[in-house]
């Protein structure tokens, strides 16, 4: 169960910033899609101020590589009035902490909120920050050197998702097979992950950015698992809640599973940004409204009936009717 925000909540894929960051800049005057760009922001920009809509800042500056280009990041705080949602990864943590609690009550159902998403409470920030007139916002700004490690970062990636898909297509893996494998895969990555970082460390070996954050999520999550279990008097285990139907709840666990799979078991090439955009729907999809995505992923979300699941609209840019018809009720 997940209880959605009283003041509908809307999230802006990264291309879909870009591309409004590039036409305020005087580029993409050609843009086939110019029209309903504009439209689009002016009708965010109308609805945030009007406190009937919330338009969060997340982690889509990561995906942007320029050096000290702050377009992107005033585009992007312009739409949202410095309202920021936390790293998916931390989303998730929350979603976690719903799921462990229920799991040691031995609770019939596990309750998720949009408030897992926020730092705090989004629509008394909304508020204030029109009451004001003003709001405090970052700006990601990339060296020339950052830039080259997230590229190859996401290169890296790229290139491992591809071969594991080819793998899975040559040995004929269906989807239904790769969905039990990804719910198991995560949390056996983790471990994975932080069992070599402290090998590295023990060999005076540097581990991996990836190694050292699984080391520190393993040890917030088995640290927070065990709060609960004596909280409530339980003695179940770690392991017991990694093959629970709690854990699978989760809702971020749960909509990046399925996309993973359907990926993996595609004809599709894996494309560079796919791993964000997973990572994206993953944590904002089950608690937004309103999700305008690229055409692709759209389509692999709707395929998969996340929308209905999570009773979001997901839609791309060419999408009249369903944002006419989301806009409207604002109105």
């Amino acid at each position: 169960m997940i209880k959605k925000s009283p003041t509908p909540i809307i999230w802006i894929d990264t291309s879909v910033l870009i591309n409004l960051a590039n036409l305020a800049q005087g580029k993409d005057g050609s843009n086939p899609n110019r029209d309903r760009l504009l439209t689009l922001k002016s009708n965010i920009i109308k609805f945030t101020r009007d406190c009937k809509l919330l338009c969060p800042e997340g982690t889509q500056g990561t995906e942007y590589f320029r050096v000290n280009d702050d377009l992107f990041s005033s585009t992007q705080s312009q739409l949202s009035m410095g309202v920021k949602a936390k790293h998916p990864k931390n989303v998730e943590s929350a979603m976690m902490n719903n799921a462990m609690d229920a799991f040691h009550k031995e609770a019939g159902k596990v309750e998720f909120s949009y408030s897992d998403v926020f730092f705090s409470d989004p629509i008394a920030e909304l508020k204030k920050a029109n009451s004001q007139n003003v709001f405090i916002t970052s700006i990601v700004r990339h060296t020339d050197e950052g830039i080259k490690k997230l590229i190859l970062n996401r290169s890296n990636i790229y290139a491992q998702w591809e071969q594991l898909r080819k793998r899975q297509q040559l040995n004929r893996i269906s989807y239904n097979e790769q969905l039990e494998h990804e719910f198991r895969g995560e949390a056996r990555v983790l471990f994975e992950d932080a069992i070599r970082c402290v090998e590295h460390s023990e060999r005076n070996v540097k581990p991996s950015d990836n190694e050292i954050y699984s080391y520190l999520a393993l040890s917030r999550l088995t640290e927070q698992f065990q709060l609960f279990a004596e909280c409530n008097s339980s003695d179940r285990s770690f392991a017991q809640f990694l093959d629970s139907e709690y854990y699978r709840s989760v809702p971020s666990i749960d909509v990046s599973a399925r996309l993973i799979a359907s990926l993996m078991t595609g004809d599709s090439k894996i494309k560079n940004g796919d791993h964000m955009d997973v990572e994206h729907v993953s944590a904002f999809l089950p608690v937004a409204n309103l999700m305008l995505l690229d055409k692709a992923m759209r389509s692999r979300v709707r395929r998969l009936g996340l929308d209905k699941k999570y009773n979001t609209v997901v839609c791309y840019i060419g999408d009249d009717t369903e944002l006419e018809t989301f806009f409207g009720l604002l109105a």
